[in-house]
């Protein structure tokens, strides 16, 4: 049985429980903080004149949805970096809508009612790279584990690099998630690299998703058998 395990997972026996572990854990703390945000829209819609966070549905179906299958196939296939990568997909979905609604109600509906509010909306600030930077490498490995050969290898230096300057200039522009959050702002921002933030989105982002996107075509093509 043990070697049966070894044989599916490609890991032994005590280190397949630890990725189980891990995996539920993950997506476990994702659902909590869906729930709690969840209740936080409740809790703000119930002041008419707080502004909403718009993709408010959209953060708790992806959160909901990613996190459960993510840590089934990880937790299956754990040498897999799928199933990490769309876990923790939807565990940073279910953290930026869990700080959004924080914000907007610590900061808005009911000011001062809840500690550590401006941490949270600094975290809201550099978030949304790294969400871009899983949806990257989870299409680019997808469904193997593995790039379809070598030369996609510059795409993922490129995507870490991206990540990496977006999530700095994003720690330090002025608005958080460019503007989502209304009139609340980067309690540390520098409208200096709000320029810079906004073009590594909006410019860089696109063709990066795009390139991932087409290696899974490129995947296709050079498939074989089922």
């Amino acid at each position: 049985m043990e070697e049966s395990r070894i044989r599916d997972t490609g890991i032994g026996g005590r280190d397949h429980r630890l990725a189980v572990w891990l995996a539920w854990s993950l997506c476990a703390l994702a659902l909590v903080l869906a729930a709690l945000a969840l209740w936080l829209v409740n809790l703000n819609l119930s002041h008419p004149n707080t502004p909403s966070y718009a993709p408010w549905l959209d953060n708790t179906l992806a959160a909901l949805s990613y996190a459960p299958i993510g840590a089934l196939v990880a937790s299956r296939r754990p040498v897999n970096p799928v199933g990490w990568l769309v876990c923790l997909y939807g565990f940073v979905i279910a953290l930026s809508y869990f700080c959004a609604e924080y914000a907007i109600y610590a900061l808005l509906a009911e000011p001062g009612s809840l500690p550590a509010a401006e941490a949270l909306v600094w975290i809201t600030s550099w978030v949304l790279p790294i969400i871009i930077g899983l949806t990257v490498f989870t299409l680019l490995l997808f469904p193997t584990g593995k790039l379809a050969s070598r030369r996609w290898r510059w795409l993922v230096w490129l995507g870490v690099a991206w990540m990496l300057l977006a999530v700095v200039t994003g720690a330090f522009s002025s608005g958080a998630l460019m503007g989502v959050l209304g009139p609340i702002q980067n309690p540390i921002g520098s409208d200096v690299l709000t320029g810079v933030y906004a073009a590594l989105l909006l410019f860089v982002s696109p063709p990066l998703q795009l390139a991932a996107a087409f290696s899974l075509f490129v995947r296709l093509q050079r498939a074989r058998g089922v």
